[in-house]
Formats: C-alpha cells, structure tokens, sequence
C-alpha cells in the first residue's frame, strides 16, 4: 500500500511541477519584422518596434490558470497524501479528484494549443505591400516552436497525466479495499 501512496503522490508532484514550469517557459519565438516570444501563461510581441496586444493570446492566458490551478492543486493534494495518521480515505480521494483534473486541463491545452497556433498563424507570414511607388518588403514572420511545446503538447505529458490518475484511482481502491478488510 506504501508503495501505490509513494507512486501517485511521485507522480502528482511531477505533473504538477513539469506543467508549472512548462507553463511559463517560452513555447514559441517569433522573429522579423514582428518579434518575441509567447508561453502559455504571458507573451511579449512587438510589431516595428511597438508593443503588439493580441485579444487571443491574452484569452490564452486567462484561461490557461485553469492548468496552473490543476497543476497548484496536484503538488497540494500530493503532499497532503504523504501526511501519516488521520482519514487516510479523505487524503486518497483529494488526491484522485487532483488527478482528475489534470485530464480536463490535457483538454483545456489542446484548446489553447489551437488558440494561440491559430493566432501565430496569423502573424506568421510575409509583410508585403504593392503601391503605386512599387513593391514594398517589409520583412517575413517566422514562428518557431521551442522544445518545451513539442513536450506540453505532445504524447508524452498526456500520459503523465494518464499514469497520475491511473496509479490514484488504484490506491484509492486499495485504501478503500483495506477498509472493508477492517
């Protein structure tokens, strides 16, 4: 039993910790005429020189506190769950509902993902204008995708988060198993 405990609070602390840091490391460089980097939580852009604001990504970072809250709440719930003595069942179902929220915001960062890819799409491209003086080049945005994005969005966090809530529910089942034995 002490062993499924040390395993799903492990892994609630490294989801939780993995998805904080990730959350504020840049995902995303933009270079050319617009330039900066985007994270799931802020970005900073400029566009030829002045502050660029994006009603998108700024919905973006409002909704990605939902991810830092599940994320906030795992690393709780998994030091709550080390604790001895007490209602070990209540600690148990804490951390499984923590678990559990870490699959809704799997879902809420596949939205954002879309979001603010989207958004970038839009950036990304070539700045060119004809006039009657002729063909103005202004320059062409690039949108790179930095490591951390490929490992936040990519198959290897979801199954973090499939092994957190996996391995919760089954010491969740045996706390409650022990009890029934008692």
């Amino acid at each position: 039993m002490r062993a499924l405990k040390l395993l799903a609070a492990a892994l609630g602390v490294a989801y939780g910790m993995i998805t904080l840091a990730l959350s504020a490391s840049p995902l995303y460089l933009v270079r050319g005429p617009v330039w900066g980097a985007v994270s799931l939580v802020t970005y900073r852009l400029w566009a030829f020189g002045s502050p660029f604001y994006s009603p998108a990504l700024d919905t973006a970072s409002v909704l990605s506190l939902s991810v830092l809250l599940s994320a906030t709440l795992n690393i709780a719930a998994s030091a709550w769950l080390m604790i001895e003595g007490g209602d070990e069942a209540v600690r148990a179902e804490a951390h499984a509902g923590a678990a559990l929220s870490s699959l809704v915001s799997i879902g809420v960062l596949r939205g954002l993902k879309r979001l603010i890819g989207g958004e970038l799409a839009g950036i990304a491209g070539s700045f060119d204008h004809v006039t009657s003086a002729g063909h103005v080049i202004l320059g062409r945005v690039i949108v790179e995708e930095f490591p951390p994005a490929s490992v936040f969005f990519g198959s290897a966090y979801l199954i973090l988060a499939a092994a957190l809530v996996a391995v919760s529910l089954a010491h969740l089942v045996q706390v409650y198993a022990g009890l029934r034995a008692h």
